[in-house]
């Protein structure tokens, strides 16, 4: 998947957890942990954002290798759970693409979802557009105390 639709994928994340109250008092930390976990992974790709300004991370680590890889997530774990819930979310849409993913580095398995596409082909340009949508949808409502049915009312600003 191409980072706009990781992005879209985390932002979406973050603005259900904050519309739950999953960490009540901590909304922005957790988004921003889920946010940040959602593009990290991608941190071995020399056209990533912390690729392009640290470009020996890119030489150092192989696409697809240790940093999408369960083991990476989960360095996270014990001081900020929420960048491995967004790795993990990176992780299921990368599955997607044929390649597939090393979930079990160093162990050369490639971990696969039956709903393939190419990264920028049709299906994750279609998924990051609905992401996006419903992402900036969902944080409308959280910003502007827009009820919506069957979640508690939420709002930053009032």
């Amino acid at each position: 998947m191409k980072g706009s639709t990781h992005l879209a994928s985390g932002v979406l994340a973050a603005a259900v957890c904050t519309t739950l109250n999953v960490q009540e008092g901590s909304e922005l930390a957790l988004a921003a942990g889920i946010i940040i976990g959602s593009v990290l992974p991608d941190i071995d790709k020399s056209s990533s954002l912390i690729g392009r300004h640290v470009p020996i991370i890119p030489i150092l680590l192989k696409h697809r290798g240790v940093s999408h890889s369960l083991l990476f997530a989960a360095l996270f774990l014990p001081f900020a759970p929420a960048v491995t819930a967004g790795c993990i979310i990176h992780l299921v849409l990368d599955m997607m693409n044929p390649a597939g993913v090393n979930l079990l580095w160093p162990w050369g398995k490639k971990f696969r979802l039956p709903i393939r596409g190419k990264s920028g082909g049709w299906m994750d340009r279609l998924m990051g557009s609905v992401m996006w949508a419903l992402a900036l949808l969902l944080v409308a409502c959280i910003c502007f105390g827009v009820e919506i049915p069957g979640l508690p009312k939420t709002s930053v600003l009032l």
